[in-house]
């Protein structure tokens, strides 16, 4: 934890940078960082609450089917999570598709920050379930493999801050928040799948 934490801070603390870089002044850049993560991204991880409550629940469960050798309720529990939080994720990127500009005028009279939450949107489906499949490895006692995971999420978004933000502005680290969210998500399913 402490070193995502910073690492977090510093991708928190390159992306204004290299905004200035993108050619932003520096009142533009910390009000460009601001949009995305005090507003846009408010909106995007509103609906994790519902699947970090079944995180939670769900490590307990794979780590009580692992020790009484239950194989089959262990799968049967991971499905069922994956069919709860996937379609919770479609649907969240449907619903901010559709409403991503009204939310960004209504709560925020600000239309950058209608465009972050669409653009953001699309990531939806992999934030809310890599929570989950996370927490299903925690459950399995592998946390270290859990801690490689994240890093390697982390890393791809802190590249896509260095290499991408000075050529592409914002839009470049929006990818790098995709790239890096269906890999982490893909990782997990695949490290599951093997594991169970």
């Amino acid at each position: 934890r402490v070193c995502m934490n910073l690492l977090s801070s510093v991708e928190a603390t390159l992306i204004p940078l290299t905004l200035q870089q993108y050619g932003l002044n520096s009142e533009k850049a910390l009000s460009v960082y601001g949009t995305l993560t005090g507003m846009a991204m408010a909106f995007i991880m509103f609906p994790s609450v519902l699947t970090n409550a079944v995180s939670v629940m769900l490590l307990s469960s794979v780590s009580e089917s692992q020790a009484a050798g239950s194989h089959d309720r262990l799968v049967r529990t991971v499905r069922r999570t994956i069919s709860f939080c996937f379609p919770l994720g479609a649907a969240c990127t449907c619903f901010f598709l559709l409403a991503g500009k009204f939310l960004g005028n209504f709560f925020f009279k600000s239309e950058l920050a209608g465009n972050f939450i669409i653009t953001l949107a699309w990531i939806c489906p992999f934030l809310y379930t890599s929570s989950a499949l996370l927490s299903a490895i925690n459950g399995l006692g592998l946390t270290t493999l859990t801690l490689m995971i994240n890093l390697l999420g982390l890393s791809i978004r802190i590249l896509s801050v260095y290499f991408g933000i000075p050529h592409y502005g914002i839009t470049g680290y929006l990818w790098g928040l995709f790239i890096s969210q269906s890999t982490v998500c893909l990782v997990a399913l695949l490290t599951l799948s093997h594991e169970i």
